[in-house]
C-alpha cells in the first residue's frame, strides 16, 4: 500500500512538472561549475607557493563538474527517447551545451598564474580577472536557481563593468607580454556573453547529437558477468555480508537482527575507501540519532507531538540523504525510535541499545568483507590509469588539432574526445583521493599519485585552452602542423612509458622547448603566436610528467625489491 501510494504521488507530481528531474540535474551541473569558478578565482592574483593547494582543490572540483555532465547526459538521453516533439528539448540541450562550453573555458590555463602576477602593473588586471571569475560563479549559481524555480534568468550587470575595466587596464600594458592575459580575458568575456544572451533565439544552440549506448540489455549485463568487473565483485561481497549477518542473527538470537543486514547493505560500497567512509558516517549518525531521540522523547511526550516528530524526522532524512548522509542517518534513527515508541508505548527506549549494537555489527561485517575480499588498493591501479589518461589526452589534442586544420564544428567526435579525457582525469584524481583513506602500508606511492593528478590537470588545462580558442580559427601558416605532430608523438610516448615491458629512457624535451621559445619570440602573427605559447606549455607539462613517471617507476622498483 505504501509503495502504491508513493508511486501514485510521484506520477501525479511528474505529470504537473514532467521536466523536473532534468531541471534538477542541470541545476546541479551549474552549481558544480560555480564552485569550480569560485575556487579558481583564488588564483588571481597568487604566488607560486599558494597555488598547489588551490590546484588540488580544482582537480577534485573538476571531478564533480564532469560527473554532473555525465548525469545530465544520461537524463537527456532518457528524455530524448520518450519526447516526440524534439523542439521541446532545445532549451535543455542548449543549457547542456553551454555548460560544457563554460566548463572548457573555466578549465583553460594559458600561463602559470604566478608568472602573470609577477609585475605590479599587472596586479590590477589579475584582481579584475579574479573578480570576474567570482561574478561568473555568482551568475551560474543564479542560473541554477532559476532552472529549478522556472523564473527568468537575470544576468548580473557587474560583469559588463568589470570586463570593460579589464580592457581599459590592459590597454596600458605591452600587448606582447600581456597576450596570455588578453586570451584569458577573452575566454571569460565569451563566457559572460554566453550567459548574457542565454535565451537569444537567433544565437541559440542547435540540437546536437548525443552518443547512445547501442548495446542490447543482454550485452550490457554480459559485460558485467566477470570477476574483474567492480559491480560483480560488489554483488558477491554484499551477498557474503548478508549470509554472515543472517547466520549471526540466528546464532545470537538477535531481537532486531534484520538491522544487521540492512546496515551491511547501506555501508557496503563498491570501493574500500567509500565503504570505510560510509562506515564512520553510519556509526556517527546512529549514535547521535539515538542520543537526540532520548532527548526529544523526554520533551515530546504526547502521541500528537511524537507523530509530528516522526514526520519531521522522515522529511529531514530525505532532505539530507543525497548531500549530507551522516545528518540523514541521525534523522532516520530518530524516526525509527519514535515509530517504535508510538507502536509499543515506551518501546522506543528499549530498542536504542539493540539499534546501536546491530548497526555496529552490520558495519563491521561490511568492512571486514571488503578488507579481505577484493579491496582494490589504488596503488595497483595507478599505472593503468596513467596510461589511460595520457591516451585520452592524446585523442583530445588530436581532435582539437583536426578542428584547427579543417575548421570549427562542435561535432560529436570532438565532444566525445573532450569528455573521455576529463573522465580519465577524474579516475586518476579519485584514485589519489581514495589512497588517502587506505591503510598506510598501501600509501607508499601516494605522493606520485598526487603529483601525476596535479600535472595531468595542468596539461588538460592547457589543452582545454587550445580547444576553447578553436572557434572562428582558420588554418594558420608556419611550423604549427610540425609542432602539433611532435606533441602528438610525445603524448604517445608518454602513454607507452609506464606500460613498457622493457624500462625506457625518457626523452629530452629541452631542444623542443628551446626551439618553441625562439619561435614565440620571433613570431609576429597573433593567432600563430597564441598556439605556439600553448604548445610550449603543453610540451612543458609533458616534460614534467615524464620526470614524475621516471621517479614513480624507480620508487616502485625499489619498493618491489625491498618486499622481495
Amino acid at each position: 500500500g505504501g509503495a502504491l501510494l508513493h508511486g501514485l504521488v510521484s506520477m501525479a507530481i511528474l505529470s504537473i512538472n514532467p521536466w523536473r528531474p532534468l531541471n534538477e540535474q542541470l541545476a546541479k551541473g551549474y552549481v558544480s561549475l560555480s564552485q569550480y569558478l569560485e575556487a579558481k578565482a583564488r588564483l588571481f592574483p597568487s604566488k607560486k607557493e599558494e597555488q598547489e593547494e588551490v590546484n588540488k582543490e580544482l582537480a577534485l572540483l573538476n571531478v564533480q563538474v564532469v560527473n554532473a555532465l555525465e548525469k545530465i547526459k544520461e537524463v537527456l538521453i532518457n528524455y530524448e527517447r520518450e519526447v516526440e516533439n524534439k523542439e521541446q528539448m532545445r532549451p535543455y540541450l542548449q543549457r547542456f551545451m553551454m555548460l560544457q562550453s563554460l566548463h572548457e573555458r573555466a578549465a583553460s590555463t594559458h600561463e602559470r598564474h604566478d608568472k602573470l602576477s609577477n609585475k605590479k602593473q599587472r596586479l590590477e588586471v589579475m584582481e579584475g580577472i579574479g573578480e570576474m571569475l567570482r561574478q561568473l560563479a555568482y551568475a551560474t549559481r543564479q542560473l541554477a536557481e532559476n532552472i529549478n524555480t522556472g523564473e527568468a534568468y537575470v544576468h548580473p550587470p557587474a560583469l559588463d563593468w568589470i570586463s570593460k575595466a579589464i580592457d581599459a587596464n590592459m590597454e596600458q600594458l605591452d600587448p606582447v607580454s600581456a597576450q596570455s592575459m588578453m586570451l584569458l580575458h577573452h575566454n571569460l568575456h565569451r563566457s559572460h556573453l554566453s550567459l548574457k544572451y542565454l535565451d537569444d533565439v537567433e544565437e541559440g544552440t542547435a540540437i546536437p547529437r548525443l552518443r547512445k549506448d547501442e548495446r542490447t540489455a543482454w550485452q550490457r549485463i554480459k559485460a558485467q558477468l566477470t570477476l574483474k568487473h567492480p559491480r560483480m565483485r560488489y554483488a558477491i561481497r554484499l551477498t557474503l555480508s548478508f549470509f554472515i549477518g543472517f547466520v549471526l542473527e540466528n546464532a545470537l538470537q538477535l531481537d532486531k537482527g534484520a538491522w544487521v543486514m540492512l546496515t551491511s547493505l547501506f555501508v557496503s560500497q563498491i570501493s574500500y575507501t567509500d565503504t570505510r567512509r560510509r562506515l564512520f558516517e553510519r556509526l556517527l549518525g546512529t549514535v547521535t540519532g539515538v542520543v537526540l531521540a532520548i532527548v526529544l522523547l523526554q520533551v515530546f511526550t504526547t502521541v500528537a507531538a511524537q507523530v509530528l516528530m516522526m514526520l519531521a524526522s522522515v522529511y529531514f532524512f530525505f532532505y539530507w540523504l543525497r548531500s549530507r548522509y551522516p545528518i540523514a542517518v541521525i534523522f532516520i534513527t530518530t524516526f525509527v525510535i519514535s515509530a517504535f515508541n508510538l507502536i509499543s508505548g515506551d518501546g522506543g527506549f528499549n530498542i536504542m541499545i539493540p539499534r546501536i549494537m546491530d548497526t555496529l555489527l552490520g558495519a563491521l561485517i561490511a568492512f571486514l568483507v571488503i578488507r579481505f575480499l577484493w579491496p582494490g588498493w589504488q596503488y595497483r591501479r595507478i599505472p593503468g590509469l596513467v596510461t589511460k589518461v595520457l591516451q585520452k589526452d592524446l585523442a583530445y589534442f588530436q581532435a582539437i588539432v583536426s578542428e584547427y586544420a579543417t575548421g570549427t564544428s562542435d561535432d560529436l567526435k570532438y565532444r566525445i574526445a573532450r569528455r573521455e579525457a576529463h573522465l580519465a582525469g577524474n579516475e586518476l584524481a579519485l584514485a589519489w583521493n581514495s589512497m588517502r583513506m587506505e591503510p598506510r602500508s598501501k600509501q607508499a606511492l601516494i605522493q606520485h599519485a598526487l603529483n601525476l593528478t596535479y600535472l595531468n590537470h595542468a596539461l588538460l588545462s592547457y589543452i582545454s585552452a587550445l580547444g576553447a580558442h578553436r572557434e572562428g580559427q582558420t588554418p594558420v601558416p608556419g611550423n604549427l602542423p610540425k609542432r602539433a605532430g611532435q606533441i602528438t608523438e610525445l603524448l604517445r610516448q608518454a602513454a607507452d612509458f609506464v606500460g613498457a615491458d622493457v624500462p625506457q629512457q625518457k626523452p629530452d624535451l629541452s631542444p623542443l622547448l628551446v626551439e618553441l621559445k625562439h619561435e614565440i619570440a620571433a613570431c609576429t602573427f597573433p593567432p600563430e603566436k597564441q598556439q605556439l605559447r600553448l604548445y610550449y606549455n603543453i610540451a612543458g607539462s609533458i616534460s614534467k610528467i615524464f620526470e614524475e613517471l621516471e621517479s614513480y617507476l624507480n620508487d616502485k622498483s625499489e619498493r618491489s625489491a625491498q618486499q622481495t
